[in-house]
């Protein structure tokens, strides 16, 4: 009788959980500061955002604003690191993000979630 009541639990939270289609928004960053995610439109509020730098080099990101390498206000992602920001579409920057890096051809990842 209890397994019965734990997988009506079970399905009962897993019908509740929306699908939320991820975007592949990955981009190559250089020694010059670009725009890699532009601002997320109001219709469609971030929910998740999942950053992964892919390259050895350091890279600084900054929302609204451009990134400037090692500078206050910017995060750094060091070589081969991630970061990831997420939670409810209040609380994930709905900005534009601008990114710089220390080599001239450094992979980064950025996977969204409407």
């Amino acid at each position: 009788m209890a397994m019965k009541r734990l997988w009506v639990v079970i399905v009962a939270l897993l019908v509740g959980i929306p699908a939320y289609a991820m975007t592949d928004s990955s981009a190559t960053v250089s020694t010059s500061a670009s725009t890699v995610l532009a601002a997320a439109s109001g219709s469609t509020p971030r929910r998740n955002i999942h950053i992964v730098n892919r390259s050895t080099d350091n890279i600084w990101c900054k929302w609204t604003g451009t990134a400037a390498a090692a500078a206050a206000g910017n995060f750094p992602l060091l070589g081969q690191g991630a970061t990831i920001i997420y939670g409810p579409s209040g609380q994930v920057p709905q900005e534009a993000l601008s990114c710089i890096s220390s080599g001239a051809s450094s992979g980064l990842t950025i996977l969204v979630s409407p």
